[in-house]
């Protein structure tokens, strides 16, 4: 079945033992894991973290599925080994039966999220030994080892892992949206659309094959993008026009899981693609610049504050970074 998941910060009067629950069943769980009575108790004590700290619960309706608590700096009494400019976060876990879905990594993601949005140079966090599954997730995110910053324990006798992922891009196309003059918007939106235009038609034999189960194929990344910008057209009005606005999910997933894509042809992609680029661009062109400040609720990577301006140069990312996907299925597919 379905997860309708919603992620947000948790307040006093949510479930908070639940979420403590969790937290301790998936520790305990692994094997291998060291048994710290006190530490136990800590990962119980998801109320104390509320009250100290910011952290994210995952929900289906009023389900509790997970959360993970977030270490903005140094300061924070949840800080472990941190160096100026770094953020951190701990006690991720995810309920056994919502395990496999993706949840761990959009917990993560949010405190990627929520580090750039402070200004943080990078998120420094430590892992146990036995956690190799969250491992291969941290090395997905951008997260690298740092051995020198291990931490080794004599009683019970165990080492926790140093990883550090570098915020100064996208850990995924390394787009760095405060590099970006709005002034250029255009220009860069224009580019990725023409060239993975481009992409699409030196590829027809493979731009409809997905390279790995994990992967879209190139035409279904081509149509997500005409989809993307054309939706940013219209969020873009509703943000000059309505007051701090929200916006419905776009449901990316759902348009490729249903088959909506399949009638999409390379011909009508090749041209759509520039044609949604320059719709978007000329009427972002438009907007006057002291209303590129306006406030808008968006909903991406979970409900923020964002700006009008913001969500032009989060197209920019969005074509930039799926261009890149489609030249790498492109590659992969030709090995």
């Amino acid at each position: 079945m379905a997860l309708d998941v919603v992620i947000r910060p948790l307040a006093p009067d949510d479930d908070l033992d639940a979420f403590g629950r969790i937290v301790l069943a998936s520790y305990t769980a692994l094997p291998d894991a060291p048994h710290e009575p006190e530490y136990e108790r800590e990962l119980l004590d998801v109320a104390r973290r509320v009250e100290l700290a910011t952290v994210f619960g995952a929900f289906d309706g009023d389900r509790p599925l997970g959360c993970i608590t977030f270490v903005g700096d140094r300061t924070s009494p949840f800080a472990e080994d941190l160096q100026p400019g770094e953020s951190s976060f701990r006690m991720l876990a995810v309920d056994g039966a919502a395990q496999g879905r993706g949840l761990g990594e959009r917990l993560v993601e949010r405190c990627l999220y929520e580090a750039r949005s402070i200004g943080s140079a990078a998120v420094f966090i430590h892992s146990g030994t036995w956690m190799p599954t969250a491992h291969r997730l941290y090395g997905r995110l951008g997260f690298v080892r740092q051995p020198k910053r291990d931490w080794t324990f004599d009683d019970p006798p165990f080492t926790l892992l140093g990883f550090r992922a570098h915020l100064a891009g996208c850990p995924g196309c390394g787009f760095e949206y405060e590099r970006l003059d709005p002034a250029d918007i255009a220009a860069h939106v224009a580019a990725a659309a023409s060239a993975m235009a481009d992409e699409l038609l030196a590829h027809v034999d493979v731009a409809g094959v997905r390279p790995a189960p994990d992967r879209w194929s190139s035409v279904e990344y081509a149509a997500h993008l005409r989809d993307v910008l054309l939706v940013m057209r219209d969020r873009i009005v509703i943000g000059l026009v309505e007051d701090d606005p929200g916006f419905p999910p776009l449901y990316k997933d759902e348009r490729v899981e249903l088959g909506l894509y399949a009638a999409d042809s390379l011909a009508s992609l090749a041209v759509e693609l520039p044609a949604a680029a320059s719709m978007l661009t000329r009427l972002f062109d438009a907007v006057p610049a002291g209303s590129h400040a306006r406030p808008v609720r968006y909903g991406f990577p979970d409900p923020m504050a964002r700006t009008v301006g913001w969500m032009a140069l989060h197209a920019t990312h969005e074509a930039e970074h799926h261009l890149l996907d489609v030249r790498t299925n492109h590659a992969l597919l030709a090995r």
